[in-house]
């Protein structure tokens, strides 16, 4: 399951997301909830998160700080953004930041469902694409070492 956490210091915000989203349906755990952005960034220093879910304007640290912090410390995880500000600034940024989603509020569900979708399809993407690397490396080290080269002797005639 793709682990999630919700960030916003709005609690009805963040309660309804927590509550309203089919988080499980849509193969997601939904790991934790979370105030602001210092409180988001402790949580993701100490614990797995695939995606962050998070607000822009918050008090202590804000969703695009967060989103910078999570952009050069673990780039790994997909950021949804969700605002009240349809500020071309503010989407300007998320795009640097390589934000998956920006979204508006009032949230809407259905919208906030196909993105999480969305950033669920890329992280299998990712996922898969590694598997493969992995696969890929075994192989040749393998080869390298000789180790996959007896199989092939045993199969191959000796050429004169």
């Amino acid at each position: 399951m793709i682990k999630a956490i919700v960030v916003d210091d709005e609690i009805l915000t963040r309660e309804g997301i927590s509550a309203n989203i089919p988080w499980e349906k849509l193969g997601y755990e939904l790991v934790a909830v979370c105030a602001d952005g210092r409180e988001a960034r402790d949580y993701v220093q100490g614990h797995e998160v695939d995606v962050v879910l998070t607000d822009i304007c918050m008090p202590y640290m804000d969703g695009l700080q967060l989103s910078e912090f999570l952009y050069h410390e673990y780039p790994q995880i997909k950021i949804i953004i969700f605002s009240g500000y349809d500020e071309f600034e503010y989407a300007r940024k998320a795009i640097q930041l390589d934000v998956e989603d920006y979204i508006l509020k009032p949230i809407d569900e259905e919208q906030l469902e196909a993105v999480a979708k969305k950033a669920l399809l890329k992280l299998q993407e990712r996922d898969q694409d590694n598997a493969r690397k992995m696969e890929d490396r075994i192989g040749w080290q393998k080869f390298l070492e000789g180790g996959s080269g007896e199989e092939e002797r045993k199969t191959c005639p000796q050429r004169l």
